[in-house]
């Protein structure tokens, strides 16, 4: 879910890291919150997949323990915005 200051942190780091989801994100959340019941669906049955969630799988074929991947690197739009807003 994405209430509060959180939807507005998110929807920011989202447009600096990939632009091209925000406005797929911007569809999920434009009622509220919480994403619509068939996305919270589809995201419950990624997770009760055999073997974990996709990432943690990746991880273990690739020899980590470690469920993360790097994060891509800031937009250009990003690296013209030095100015680090308040969290609240």
């Amino acid at each position: 879910h994405l209430r509060g200051e959180v939807r507005q942190v998110f929807m920011e780091w989202l447009r600096s890291y990939r632009p091209d989801l925000v406005e797929h994100y911007e569809e999920l959340y434009r009622r509220g919150a919480y994403a619509p019941d068939a996305e919270r669906a589809r995201l419950a049955a990624l997770i009760r997949q055999p073997g974990g969630p996709p990432l943690a799988r990746f991880n273990r074929q690739m020899g980590s323990a470690e469920p993360s991947l790097p994060l891509p690197a800031p937009s250009r739009e990003a690296e013209r915005k030095p100015v680090q807003e308040p969290l609240f």
